[in-house]
């Protein structure tokens, strides 16, 4: 084997690794990064309820958490209702302090909650339930919510 052959030889090896390597990273890493909750792409969050305090008393807070099993299963109604509902709604975050501080404001305990608030009432809703064993959309719980 010449000095050509052997750097070829080499090169093809390095670029099989690599390439292995990128095969590795987009099947396993991409996944875990690309799952972000869609809740937090949301206009309203907890930053903009605690900074501004809103003096509307027609509006939603829906409660969510990052890996919440029954937040991920709702989400897709939750904002698809939200965006359709003519009174604001925030979405707020556990995951953050200023989201743990409104869920102490509301006695929020279950990450997958919808406080609806009209006036002086003030109701809960969840967004999730469990039928035959798996995790689905309350949708008749997510629909009076935003009425």
């Amino acid at each position: 084997m010449n000095f050509f052959e052997w750097i070829t030889d080499m090169f093809s090896i390095r670029m099989v690794r690599i390439f292995a390597w990128i095969v590795l990273f987009s099947v396993v890493a991409v996944p875990l990064i690309k799952r972000h909750s869609q809740y937090q792409g949301q206009a309203l969050s907890e930053v903009e309820y605690t900074l501004h305090k809103p003096q509307d008393r027609n509006l939603n807070l829906v409660f969510y958490k990052r890996g919440c099993p029954y937040c991920q299963a709702a989400e897709k109604a939750v904002i698809s209702e939200a965006k359709r509902n003519k009174n604001k709604t925030y979405f707020i975050n556990l995951d953050k302090a200023r989201g743990l501080a409104v869920s102490e404001q509301y006695h929020v305990h279950k990450a997958y909650t919808i406080i609806k608030i009209r006036g002086k009432k003030v109701t809960r809703y969840y967004t999730a339930k469990v039928i035959n064993g798996k995790i689905v959309a309350n949708r008749a719980e997510i629909s009076q919510a935003f009425k």
